[in-house]
């Protein structure tokens, strides 16, 4: 990995992104690499959404300086100002028994893992942050990165973007209506000694996720088990609203399709999908 340029982080977030140096890096292990840079876009997901009806191919990624539109679940807003790594990946899987629906999953591993590889590159510590049943992570002060997986049928392949919004940078929320009206962190403010680069994190990522599609093509427990080691959301008491019900209970695990496993009064819960889950633990999620 080339060493960082000498200068401010605030230069940095500031400088144009350098795609080719992305490429290099990545290519050895993903030959079919394509990166676009563009600096505003109304959302990476609906850019990589236009480019995969236009023939994007397989590990096209595309990053955006800012977004003007960019959503969570539900179609919540996610504050996208200047100071993150706003990006999607698009994926066309080889078919395989493997559920496509632990990519969601995948990609929270693969992209905590990957901040943690640059965090130990760099001598940074420990990553001070957990994997938040379906697609957040969270480090104490608040959520520091959401993830947006959304999959199309095209004939018999699958097309799944992988979009992933990170804050690097502190940024102004003053006016924003942030996903869920949390909390929000980023990594400079969590690891203030780090000199972060988009660049740096985006090869790391793109890298863990090339293993872990790897992985789950052919073990699929595996990704089940690495998402609840990097939660440590199993044996935790948690209130999911769903539906306009609300489960309470003791997290189990996760089933065959990623759905959240919990222990209520009235039995074994399957949980799909959530418009809030609350975690009873000292940290906060």
């Amino acid at each position: 990995m080339p060493e960082p340029k000498q200068s401010s982080q605030s230069d940095n977030m500031s400088h144009p992104f350098d795609t080719d140096l992305v490429v290099s890096e990545v290519r050895l292990i993903i030959p079919d690499i394509y990166v676009l840079w563009v600096d505003e876009t109304r959302s990476t997901n609906i850019k990589m959404r236009d480019l995969a009806k236009c023939g994007a191919g397989n590990w096209t990624v595309v990053v955006a300086g800012k977004q003007s539109a960019g959503k969570g679940r539900y179609q919540r807003q996610w504050a996208s100002p200047p100071g993150g790594l706003y990006q999607s990946l698009l994926l066309r899987p080889p078919e395989c028994e493997s559920p496509i629906t632990l990519l969601p999953l995948l990609a929270g591993v693969a992209l905590k893992e990957g901040i943690e590889e640059v965090l130990a590159r760099s001598g940074g510590g420990a990553f001070r942050g957990w994997l938040k049943w379906p697609n957040d992570l969270i480090c104490d002060n608040g959520k520091l990165a959401g993830i947006l997986c959304e999959a199309t049928r095209n004939g018999d392949e699958w097309e799944i973007v992988v979009g992933v919004g990170l804050n690097v940078e502190p940024v102004d929320m003053s006016g924003i209506e942030i996903e869920n009206r949390q909390s929000v962190t980023c990594l400079r403010d969590e690891h203030p000694g780090v000199f972060w680069t988009r660049e740096e994190l985006l090869i790391s990522y793109l890298r863990k996720v090339y293993h872990w599609v790897e992985v789950w093509r052919t073990d699929p427990e595996r990704v089940r088990q690495a998402w609840l080691d990097a939660s440590g959301m199993e044996g935790k008491n948690v209130e999911a609203t769903s539906m306009g019900k609300t489960i309470s209970g003791v997290v189990q695990g996760i089933g065959e399709n990623g759905e959240l496993l919990i222990e209520s009064a009235s039995g074994l819960q399957s949980l799909n999908a959530a418009e809030a889950l609350i975690v009873h633990d000292t940290r906060k999620y």
